[in-house]
Parts: C-alpha cells; sequence; structure tokens
C-alpha cells in the first residue's frame, strides 16, 4: 500500500511541477478574465461604431451614429453591475466601488484598469480651460502641443508618481462616458451636476459650460485624415472628428490617462 501511495505521490509532483495540473482558478483570477472579456467586447463595439460613423459620413446620411457609441458605453457600464453578483468573484477587486479617487490628482477605473487625470479650475497644467493642438501639420504626427507641452509636462514632473501619461484612444474616453457633468441652461452660467463621484471632469462642476465641450482622442479619423476624433464631455458623449491643427478654432481640451486592462 505503502509503495502504490508513493508511486502515486510522485506521479503528482511530477504533474504539478510540468504545469499538467492546473491550480484553481482565484477569485482574482476570475476577476482579471472577466475584465479582458468586457473590455475586448467593449473595444470591438467602439470599432464597429466607428464604422457606421464612417459610412454615414462617406455616404453623406444622417444616419444616428451616436446611437451606436451609446449602445456600446451603455452594454460597458452594465458589466461592472453585473460582477457585483457574480459568487465567483466575491473577494476579488471586480466587487466594490467602480471609481476610486486615489487622492493624488488621478481616478482608478476598475472596470478598465485605467488611471485617469481629474481637471481643476486653478490655472496649472490640469486646469479644465487649458486647449491644445493635436499636431503642427503635415503629416499630421503626434507634435502639436497636446503632446510637446501637455503631456510632456506631466510625464517630466512624473505626475501622481507616473511618467507613463498619454492621450486616450476613442474606445477609452467612451469606457467612462457618460460620468461627465451635464449641463442645462444658456450663456455663462448654467446649473451643472457631475453624476458620479468621484466627479472626473474637473473639481468644480459649476465652471462647466452648456455647449459641449470636446476632448481629443489619440485615434486618428478614418474620414479625414488630417482630423482627429473627439468626445464631448456631456452626458451626450457626442463623437467627431477635429482638425489636428486647429482643434476647434485655437485648439481642444484633453485628459490624460494610463493603465488599462
Amino acid at each position: 500500500m505503502r509503495t502504490i501511495l508513493s508511486a502515486a505521490l510522485t506521479a503528482f509532483t511530477v504533474l504539478v511541477s510540468t504545469g499538467s495540473v492546473q491550480a484553481a482558478p482565484t477569485p482574482e483570477g476570475n476577476c482579471l478574465k472577466a475584465l479582458a472579456s468586457a473590455w475586448g467586447a467593449h473595444v470591438r463595439c467602439i470599432d464597429d461604431a466607428t464604422a457606421k460613423l464612417y459610412a454615414a459620413l462617406s455616404q453623406g446620411t444622417n444616419t444616428d451614429f451616436e446611437k451606436a457609441f451609446l449602445k456600446c458605453r451603455k452594454s460597458y457600464f452594465k458589466k461592472w453591475t453585473k460582477f457585483q453578483t457574480k459568487s465567483k468573484l466575491v473577494g476579488s477587486t471586480c466587487v466594490g466601488d467602480r471609481f476610486v479617487d486615489n487622492v493624488d490628482g488621478t481616478v482608478t477605473d476598475n472596470l478598465s484598469r485605467l488611471v485617469w487625470e481629474k481637471k481643476t479650475d486653478d490655472d496649472s497644467v490640469h486646469d479644465t480651460d487649458n486647449i491644445y493642438t493635436w499636431s503642427t501639420g503635415s503629416p499630421f504626427i503626434e507634435d502639436g502641443t497636446l503632446f510637446t507641452d501637455f503631456l510632456d509636462t506631466l510625464n517630466d514632473a512624473g505626475f501622481a508618481g507616473a511618467n507613463g501619461w498619454r492621450i486616450p484612444t476613442l474606445a477609452e474616453v467612451h469606457s467612462i462616458q457618460p460620468v461627465f457633468p451635464s449641463c442645462k441652461g444658456e450663456g455663462g452660467s448654467p446649473t451643472c451636476q457631475c453624476n458620479i463621484s468621484p466627479c472626473l471632469l474637473f473639481d468644480d462642476p459649476d465652471t462647466q459650460t452648456a455647449i459641449p465641450t470636446f476632448y481629443w482622442t489619440n485615434s486618428t479619423s478614418l474620414w479625414v485624415p488630417d482630423h482627429a476624433y473627439v468626445v464631448s464631455h456631456d452626458i451626450r458623449g457626442i463623437t467627431s472628428g477635429l482638425p489636428k491643427i486647429t482643434g476647434d478654432l485655437d485648439g481642444t481640451f484633453a485628459r490624460a490617462v494610463r493603465g488599462g486592462i
């Protein structure tokens, strides 16, 4: 009997050492798998919505492609709600608050694992009123003030203890819509509310204008190569393209991000 048990133990040891026996998945392992799956589906959805935008522009139609982006956002947001009810995720970082204020000028989204810059109203590099250009001209590479001033300043200073700050992709920007302040009213004193805490736009939501505020993405427009996609940071999340040289008139707003799945 001892010989049989010894042989069985030796065989099991060999299996473990060669990786033939898989360890039982942990809650955190399940969490990471779920996050990756959710993100992959979101990116594919945004790619499809972008194709619809391209088709609408190329055909000169008035197709409501915004509904496609809205569908992507809603589907992605629901993932976190579903995670809270999954028994296999109990005890993992997929359960709890989705957005966490890091108290260093950044917010972490536990669904995408992206770390976002919080905007301020203090005339610093983080000021919500700062505008930037994407490029200086043909061939429309990443050499505008968006990169040479904004990102270089953040990375050179090691903002929030990191230097991997970049401009988000179109999918990344749509992963946090519509959590920005929604505003009503006209003129210089609209009524605004930040509909999530911590607020990702800036510390004082009352300084937001009622006019849709567009933020740069690092994604070049499929329709016009000298344009880059922008997304409005209000509840509508309007997607458009603006000239890389001038943006909207003299420039366009920006928010930095790092990390991700």
